[in-house]
């Protein structure tokens, strides 16, 4: 396990739940009706790209956030995407534009399928010293050896936010999963009837020891951060988790959170410990059918 990681005060974010939010535009040789927007699994946009006009051209389309952002992101310099490719080459590439008030661009994302089809977490700051960020694009784009057929890029969420916090040191992380069950009591009969009742979701948690490493690691005064992140709850639906680099190999989740829970101890020989509750978030089920789909979980 390598550090992990929690972002804090977000500055923007869309989680892909709204294809109202978007305009479509097309690009190079490709009609409208073959550029298509939807959400998938009621939190990830699903960009559909029907290529029909042969290897040899090129094709695509882009979304734009219909309303402009108003983002400043000297004050908000960190940006997250997750996204993947429906095929790993000769399909449909995915890209991730940033364009700002005056009019500049920067790539967040440049056109790239994702290593085998499989999601991939971007992570950056803006290199740009402009006027305020105003519009993102996500692109379904693809090139001249394309064949014709159906191709789909997928995006999870963009995120514009402060700054990622890193554990300066995590003794173990947990990972509950748990079902809800009522037992029902019957007078007279022995035992109960027992009736499944979905599952919550899962529940990370992670505990450390706080005097261990610079007497800054966890901010000044001492768990200036946690306190911050826990403050930042009611500001924001969710954080991005990951126990890892955000495309190691070794990662275990990766996933938004929510923060519930985060105590302290100090011991009788006054050493101190630290432990922190997080919920594994989103707006759709966990009963996507294929490990592909569960999107957050690397083991």
């Amino acid at each position: 396990m390598t550090q992990p990681t929690l972002t804090h005060q977000h500055g923007y974010l869309n989680d892909g739940d709204d294809a109202s939010d978007w305009t479509t535009e097309t690009r190079t040789n490709m009609a409208a009706p073959d550029a298509t927007l939807s959400v998938m699994h009621g939190d990830i946009y699903k960009l559909q790209a029907d290529f029909d006009d042969g290897v040899g051209t090129t094709e695509g389309f882009f979304v734009e956030n219909a309303t402009a952002l108003n983002v400043n992101h000297i004050l908000y310099p960190s940006w997250l995407v997750r996204y993947r490719t429906s095929n790993g080459s000769l399909g449909a590439r995915a890209r991730v534009e940033a364009r700002f008030q005056d009019g500049t661009v920067e790539d967040l994302l440049p056109l790239s399928y994702s290593s085998g089809a499989a999601w991939a977490t971007l992570a950056g700051t803006f290199t740009k010293s402009t006027s305020e960020l105003d519009y993102l694009r996500f692109y379904a784009y693809g090139e001249e050896n394309t064949p014709n057929g159906t191709y789909y890029t997928y995006y999870d969420f963009a995120l514009i936010h402060k700054d990622t916090f890193s554990f300066p040191y995590v003794d173990d992380v947990e990972l509950i999963f748990e079902n809800r069950y009522a037992d029902i009591e019957i007078p007279g009969r022995k035992g109960d009837i027992t009736q499944y009742l979905g599952a919550p979701s899962p529940t990370i948690r992670l505990t450390g020891k706080i005097d261990i490493g610079s007497s800054t690691s966890w901010g000044t005064p001492l768990l200036e951060y946690l306190y911050r992140i826990w403050q930042d709850a009611h500001n924001d639906p969710w954080q991005w988790f990951s126990t890892g680099g955000l495309s190691d190999s070794d990662r275990c989740i990766n996933c938004k959170v929510t923060l519930r829970r985060m105590p302290f101890i100090e011991h009788k020989d006054a050493n101190r410990e630290w432990s922190l509750d997080l919920k594994m978030y989103s707006l759709s089920s966990g009963n996507e059918t294929t490990w592909t789909d569960l999107q957050w979980l690397g083991i």
